[in-house]
């Protein structure tokens, strides 16, 4: 098989807006790191939620990979409203390509972490990245009997 497409990811790197799952939180635009920096005791979830337009060649003959980079600790992701299975562990990589269109698209993560910070143990918390969507060659290949 031959591959010509570079395929090249395509970076998520904003605006993203984040929203700690607590009582009076509001969504606020941030860059994508810890949440520890401004809510440092926080232990519970955060949804992080950012837009990508995409065009009909971008999604063309490919698999787009979700890869959610660094994250702490675990994350589950909807595009445009399609629930993707759990990312557990390293690496945080989920398949998008039946959920994505082309045009606009909206992508949520919503991470939780553990309940150290809760307990005066700062530990890293969150989506801290880099996000993007790495594309893989959707090849065919028959397979013909020999004898």
């Amino acid at each position: 098989m031959n591959v010509t497409d570079p395929l090249t990811p395509i970076a998520l790197d904003g605006p993203w807006t984040v929203r700690l799952e607590q009582d009076g939180a509001v969504a606020t635009e941030r860059p994508l790191g810890s949440w520890t920096t401004f809510a440092p005791t926080f232990s519970g979830s955060a949804v992080y939620t950012t837009t990508v337009t995409l065009t009909a060649a971008d999604l063309a003959r490919r698999k787009l990979i979700l890869d959610l980079g660094e994250v702490h600790d675990l994350a589950t992701a909807t595009v445009n409203g399609a629930e993707l299975p759990a990312a557990l562990w390293h690496p945080y990589t989920v398949d998008a390509t039946t959920a994505l269109r082309p045009g606009v698209n909206t992508i949520s993560v919503r991470v939780t972490n553990t309940l150290a910070n809760s307990r005066n143990k700062i530990l890293a918390s969150g989506l801290v990245g880099p996000v993007a969507l790495r594309p893989r060659a959707a090849l065919t290949a028959r397979l013909e009997a020999t004898r």
